[in-house]
Order: structure tokens, then C-alpha cells, then sequence
């Protein structure tokens, strides 16, 4: 939910969101890449690391969960299967606070994005367009040669609207890359 900061041009300008409560800034274990390699096969063993340090270390038991070591502590989690095509089944861990499915856990609480609270950060950007805005005046505008002052006039306002819309996808962008760079907005 986003809350309007006074005396601010745009909604979420001067607001600092914490950035580990954001996705794209924690680690996380993916379901399928561990299937994709194997160690997800009864028995296997992985390593997770990030950035170079160990932080995680997976065990197979069976087909049905893994356990987890952080820290000394294990935890379990639970894998469940669906069938979304015809003899094509699809993995994904079960969530060990709240027991819905996800292909994500993030370390080190091992629980899913739900569970933390975690938001995307393209979720704390400006969520307003001019774009419905610029295709109505276009509609107005009409033919040129029936109402010239108007054509014109609504011209110049589609003009002012474009430039505002360009203006704030160039903050978008440089919000993203800023979170895909990893500075702080």
C-alpha cells in the first residue's frame, strides 16, 4: 500500500522503504533450479552459497522433503508435486509456516515471500500513468480540419502529458537500475 508523503511532487519521493524487506535484496532458494541440477534426488547433498560464503546446506531425504542446516539448525521443508501438463510433473516447496506452495524460500528464515512480508521493489515506484490520459485527449482532438482551436489546443495539452509521462519513465528506469545495481533509492 502506498501513503502520499507531504509537501512531495510524487507519492513515494522521500520515502525510504527497507531494502530487506524487498525480493530482489534477499537470497533465496529456487525449487526448480535444485531439480534442474539434480539435488533435489534422494540422497543428494548442495551447498547454497552467496557471494562466495557458504550460508546453507541442502540434504535429499526423499521425494517428499529436504532439510535444510543454517547456522547448526535444520529445518525440513516439505516438497509437494502438481501435473500441470499430461505426464509433465512440476516441483515446489511447501511453505514451513504457512503450508501453501512456492517455488522460493528465503534465507536464512527458510519461509516464503508471504511469510516475510516481502515486496517487490517496482511496488514502491510511482504506480501512475499519463498514458489513458494522452489516449482520451487524442479521442477529443478529433479531425483538424472541423475545429481548428480546439485541435490545437488539445495538441499542446497531449504535447504537456507525453513530456510528464517521459519524465517519469525515465525516474522508473533509473529506479530499476539503481535496485538491479544495488544502491539504495
Amino acid at each position: 500500500m502506498l501513503f502520499p508523503v507531504a509537501n512531495h511532487p510524487e507519492p513515494n519521493q522521500g520515502r525510504v522503504f527497507p531494502s530487506l524487506r524487498l525480493v530482489e535484496r534477499r537470497a533465496r532458494i529456487d525449487c526448480w533450479a535444485l531439480q534442474r541440477a539434480g539435488a533435489l534426488t534422494p540422497g543428494a547433498e548442495a551447498v547454497i552459497t552467496v557471494n562466495g560464503e557458504r550460508v546453507a546446506q541442502l540434504r535429499a531425504l526423499s521425494g517428499d522433503r529436504i532439510i535444510a542446516t543454517i547456522d547448526g539448525g535444520e529445518t525440513a521443508i516439505p516438497l509437494t508435486w502438481d501435473m500441470p501438463m499430461h505426464r509433465c510433473p512440476r516441483l515446489w516447496f511447501q511453505c514451513p509456516s504457512c503450508h501453501k506452495r512456492c517455488r522460493h524460500v528465503y534465507l536464512p528464515e527458510l519461509r516464503c515471500r508471504r511469510c516475510l512480508a516481502l515486496e517487490y521493489s517496482v511496488q514502491h515506484l510511482v504506480q501512475h500513468s499519463n498514458a489513458p490520459r494522452i489516449a482520451q485527449l487524442k479521442r477529443l482532438r478529433g479531425n483538424p480540419q472541423r475545429r481548428r482551436a480546439r485541435y490545437w489546443r488539445l495538441s499542446v495539452q497531449i504535447a504537456q502529458e507525453e513530456a510528464k509521462l517521459a519524465v517519469s519513465l525515465r525516474r522508473f528506469n533509473a529506479a530499476v537500475e539503481d535496485v538491479r545495481d544495488g544502491q539504495q533509492r
